[in-house]
């Protein structure tokens, strides 16, 4: 049921996501409650102009983020219809990724994160390019540069460099020590301009301290907050359902790209649950990063067992959880 309630189709898509993205942020658009930044949080180079443009609504600053949650879906949604790890047209990693990151009410605001996710997806489109041109070096540099213009907004975001390091050397045949080199020219660009920027302008130790204050603010989420923790399980608990699914079940038919890509999508979510672990600063928002992998990864799953009894169940427990989620 739910393989036939979520084929794809393009043009049905381009209105059903956007109403399903609406739906789940009713309650946060409808209450608009503020949401409090540590402090630096709002200073990073490429986020700052966005959070001084809308902080004066915060309907404003809701409808932004839920704009670019939307387009994250559709570069989704365009990645696995351009390289088809998941072999059946569908939109349920979309959908998976919406409830996902809709899930967490803190999310409901415009974030840094919000526009990273875009140069993360961007940068996995890159990596998974690699694998059909197994010589042009400049997948790896464009990888790199769209994660560095990511980290302008979030700067967690760089350290994601080591994830672009392992797709490389996974969907490269003979990795070179140009697949090492090019990631780290493309991630440097961005970061020479800004610094040169701040030089120029005088604000070099603003920028120095705000880069200090994203990596080494502590927070408490997470810690403090039960019902994400019993959330977050859940979802870990999912990935490793569709994780044991497709190595036990199916991981031997699909064909030796897709294998790869769904060896790149395991070691992301690997690496931002690294990421919350090693930097104080990385919480929740990180969440909006590992959904990413997270739909495929569930997706995969939820499209291709026979069991679909359970399956219902495992899916209409987490869309209650997001549910009570939204109340707590």
């Amino acid at each position: 049921m739910l393989l036939k309630t979520f084929r794809s189709n393009s043009a049905i898509n381009f209105i059903i996501v956007p109403i399903i993205g609406i739906l789940l942020w009713a309650n946060s658009l409808y209450q608009q409650t503020s949401y409090e930044f540590y402090q630096g949080e709002t200073q990073a180079p490429l986020f700052k102009p966005f959070e001084m443009l809308l902080n004066w609504s915060e309907l404003a600053s809701q409808l932004v983020a839920l704009g670019l949650l939307v387009v994250c879906a559709f570069l989704m949604m365009r990645l696995n219809a351009r390289f088809s790890f998941i072999r059946i047209r569908t939109f349920l990693p979309t959908v998976i990724f919406l409830i996902i990151t809709s899930g967490m009410p803190m999310l409901h605001h415009l974030l840094p994160v919000h526009f990273a996710s875009l140069f993360l997806i961007l940068s996995l489109s890159n990596i998974f390019a690699a694998f059909h041109d197994q010589t042009r070096v400049e997948y790896g540099f464009n990888a790199g540069l769209c994660l560095s213009l990511g980290a302008l907004f979030y700067q967690s975001t760089i350290g994601f460099l080591p994830f672009i390091w392992i797709g490389l050397f996974t969907v490269r045949k003979n990795p070179q020590w140009r697949d090492f080199v090019a990631p780290i020219l493309g991630a440097l660009i961005p970061l020479i301009f800004t610094f040169s920027w701040a030089y120029l302008n005088d604000s070099t130790h603003e920028l120095l301290e705000s880069i200090n204050q994203n990596f080494i603010t502590h927070q408490q989420h997470i810690r403090g907050n039960l019902s994400l923790q019993i959330y977050m399980g859940y979802l870990i608990f999912l990935l490793i359902v569709g994780s044991a699914f497709m190595i036990l079940r199916n991981f031997d038919e699909k064909k030796i790209s897709s294998r790869k890509y769904f060896t790149v999508l395991f070691w992301m979510f690997v690496n931002s649950l690294l990421l919350i672990i090693a930097i104080p600063a990385a919480s929740i928002e990180m969440f909006m990063l590992m959904a990413i992998p997270l739909g495929y990864l569930i997706a995969n799953y939820f499209v291709f067992t026979r069991q679909r009894f359970w399956s219902g169940v495992l899916f209409y427990t987490l869309i209650a959880l997001v549910i009570y989620m939204q109340f707590v």
